[in-house]
């Protein structure tokens, strides 16, 4: 008799997998979650669930991956006549896209890298992930050398405030979607890095 767990579905996909393992991750915590675990709850084999990921910590942030990995071509494809400002302020503002509805699940999701030393390296890799993709956008458009920091400055400055909102919102208990707050406040972070880039230029 075979067994549910010795072969591959056809409908596994990372996104499958990593769906699963994000259901125990909020049902039992992640550091009590087993690759075996993930692997029972999606049916497949052990070894299975290594062909899809390396480690728990992958699938814990694959749909920050799969994300990353679409602005960064979204962005690549933009015609240098665009406004380059405007669409790394609208990247570093539009993600996530958590509703009021979201707040418990978010909140969950932050303490749990806040526990997790592995997942709070991951964090930091994805940080600096976004912030290179921001700031190589940046430079492209801007048409500045390698050893301009004027780029890195925006990017940080950019995900540094998005972070901030975000984390504001998570603290909040009003009944207010992260997006539309971000809306409110696209303008003063235009207005305030179009000056920083001014004076950068002019100095």
């Amino acid at each position: 008799m075979t067994s549910a767990r010795a072969g591959r579905p056809s409908a596994t996909t990372h996104a499958r997998i990593a769906a699963h393992a994000e259901a125990l991750f909020e049902e039992r915590g992640y550091s009590r979650t087993a690759v075996g675990d993930i692997a029972d709850r999606a049916g497949i084999a052990r070894r299975t669930f290594f062909a899809y990921f390396a480690s728990k910590a992958d699938a814990f942030w694959y749909v920050e991956d799969v994300e990353l990995r679409a602005v960064t071509q979204q962005l690549a494809e933009h015609p240098r006549t665009s406004d380059p400002l405007q669409e790394v302020i609208d990247v570093a503002t539009s993600r996530p896209t958590w509703t009021s509805n979201d707040r418990a699940s978010a909140r969950s999701r932050m303490a749990t890298i806040d526990r997790n030393p592995e997942l709070m390296g991951g964090a930091l890799r994805f940080q600096r992930r976004w912030q290179a993709t921001i700031a190589e956008h940046l430079r492209r458009h801007l048409d500045l050398p390698e050893s301009d920091l004027l780029p890195e400055v925006v990017a940080a400055g950019l995900l540094a405030i998005s972070q901030e909102v975000i984390n504001r919102w998570l603290d909040s208990d009003e009944n207010e979607d992260l997006a539309a707050i971000f809306t409110r406040n696209v303008p003063r972070l235009r207005s305030a890095f179009e000056q920083a880039v001014t004076d950068e230029i002019l100095r």
